[in-house]
């Protein structure tokens, strides 16, 4: 089983919101109810993006329960050990998110390590249309989750090579590789 991470952050417009979700491009959401009420288009984003979105009982996302579930999933003391003081919404977020992952996947999730909070402000947004037109996830032709800018492999290292780089640059990153 490969190790995981959790990441969170909180947003505070619904256009954040949308980016960071087309960023990750969950299969599901989870939510509670005052989400539904939000305002957000939850249709749209489910026929647009083909996201599950799941709205959960309440409790999930009490201040409680959720500090209980990290606190014992990380064995850590306090929130401040995950480094989520300033994160009050994604400690909620975060402890729903695995209070839900211990029921549903009835395992004892050990495989996720690490819990990362972040801010949208420290990092470059590059919206849906942007990043489908310079084809970082998919190809637009075959629809392929095949990253063309992206380095992880020796594969992928070539397609970058031919794809983002004049063949002066492309010479340039195969003698970096070797």
């Amino acid at each position: 089983m490969s190790q995981q991470v959790i990441f969170t952050t909180e947003v505070d417009t619904e256009r954040k919101l949308l980016d960071e979700v087309s960023r990750f491009n969950p299969s599901e959401i989870i939510c509670n109810e005052a989400f539904y009420m939000s305002g957000i288009d939850v249709d749209d984003m489910k026929n647009r993006l083909s996201i599950t979105v799941s709205a959960l009982d309440s409790w999930y996302f009490s201040d409680g329960l959720a500090n209980e579930t990290l606190l014992s999933h990380f064995h850590v003391q306090t929130i401040n050990a995950l480094g989520l003081e300033d994160y009050e919404s994604g400690v909620i977020a975060a402890g729903a998110l695995l209070k839900y992952l211990y029921e549903t996947q009835m395992n004892s999730l050990d495989n996720i390590l690490e819990l990362h909070p972040y801010s949208i402000g420290k990092y470059m947004i590059i919206d849906s249309s942007s990043r489908r037109n310079l084809e970082l996830v998919d190809t637009l032709r075959e629809k392929q989750r095949e990253a063309h800018c992206f380095g992880y492999s020796t594969r992928h290292v070539r397609l970058w090579e031919q794809d983002c780089f004049a063949p002066m640059s492309s010479s340039l990153l195969s003698k970096r590789q070797r």
